[in-house]
């Protein structure tokens, strides 16, 4: 299947969105599309950077706001270009590991009816991986108690489109509302028990 990674792009550190493109370009799995929304950036570096970004590779798309909206409206925009059958969030400044992908692709051969899948995750220091989540299998009831599903996360894209997708008045906790509605769609979810996704941590 071919796998739709949204990234919302706004006043990111270059250096930081250079490294999350990497780790996709890194992607053992390869039939994936990046499509980075600029959510209307004004830092002139990284509107420079962005077109040397997309020429990397065929598979990268650029999008723009136009105005800076917010991140679900640029994770909506995303949705709007996205051809995949699935659809995973990657933040403009973290990074997946090597076989992400590839461990979802692995889970979907003997779950192939299943709507949403989830790794575990830790966290990107200063000084490296810190913080390692080793999460539960599926539980509906801790869901209600805090967003443990996180990252990676990747969601059957025509469930997000029947929930409606972000909502903007969740900014912050976006893709904590947008999991509470895939749940009433559906409870075919699945736990992948392995560190797929570094979540960068800085005083930024």
């Amino acid at each position: 299947p071919l796998i739709t990674i949204i990234t919302p792009v706004y006043d990111t550190s270059v250096p930081w969105l250079e490294e999350a493109v990497e780790s996709v370009l890194a992607q053992a799995y390869e039939n994936w599309e990046l499509l980075l929304i600029d959510d209307g950036s004004s830092a002139s570096d990284l509107l420079n950077a962005l077109p040397g970004l997309a020429a990397r590779d065929r598979r990268i798309t650029i999008g723009r706001l136009g105005e800076h909206k917010g991140i679900s409206a640029a994770s909506n925009q995303g949705l709007g270009l996205a051809r995949g059958e699935w659809v995973t969030f990657l933040d403009h400044d973290d990074v997946m590991e090597p076989d992400a992908l590839f461990e979802v692709v692995r889970l979907l051969r003997t779950h192939p009816n299943a709507d949403l899948i989830y790794s575990d995750e830790d966290k990107l220091a200063e000084n490296g991986y810190d913080a390692p989540l080793f999460k539960p299998d599926w539980s509906p009831d801790f869901l209600l108690s805090y967003n443990y599903v996180g990252h990676l996360t990747v969601v059957r894209r025509e469930i997000v489109q029947k929930v409606g997708g972000f909502r903007s008045e969740f900014d912050g906790a976006q893709d904590y509302d947008l999991f509470l509605r895939v749940i009433e769609q559906s409870d075919r979810i699945h736990h992948i028990p392995r560190v797929l996704y570094h979540w960068r941590r800085s005083e930024a």
